[in-house]
């Protein structure tokens, strides 16, 4: 087994190298100052005879939205060649995210290895649903009954 690893502003690639995959480990931001170098491993990877290579998410505090597009990218190499690249160990709220722009379907995320796996998830949006407790009271009306105010004039 073979690791290096790539710093590069706020986001560390931790690329290990097995028998048949290649894993790129992210953490940190994959951001617009991030992204290219992150794009020139991905496709050392794709290039390389490994097999299947994995994008692991687990350590992704942030992503926007170059990041997220050079995300995508991935998923269409995946889909143009089935079963080589996936995405594993993707955060929740990262989930949260390919989900509500409609790409959850699209994109080759893996079942999740056996082992310690990643952290706790990253913090999401809060839950819509509220738990089910005794009705609110009414609350009182914010306009006071009475006549409307008279319209102001416009000024010329």
């Amino acid at each position: 087994m073979q690791r290096r690893t790539i710093e590069t502003g706020a986001l560390s690639i931790l690329v290990v190298e097995n028998d048949s995959e290649l894993t790129l480990e992210l953490r940190g931001e994959l951001d617009l100052e991030c992204s290219e170098a992150f794009e020139q491993q991905l496709q050392a990877a794709i290039a390389s005879d490994a097999e299947r290579v994995v994008i692991d998410l687990s350590g992704l505090g942030f992503i926007d939205s170059v990041g997220m597009a050079t995300i995508y990218r991935a998923a269409e190499y995946s889909h143009d060649n089935v079963g080589r690249l996936g995405l594993r160990r993707c955060p929740a709220a990262l989930e949260r995210t390919f989900e509500v722009m409609g790409l959850r379907d699209s994109l080759p995320l893996l079942e999740q290895p056996p082992g310690p796996g990643p952290g706790p998830p990253l913090p999401g949006p809060p839950d819509p649903s509220p738990e089910p407790g005794p009705p609110e009271p009414p609350r009182p009306d914010p306009m006071p009954p009475g006549p409307a105010p008279d319209p102001v004039p416009p000024t010329i």
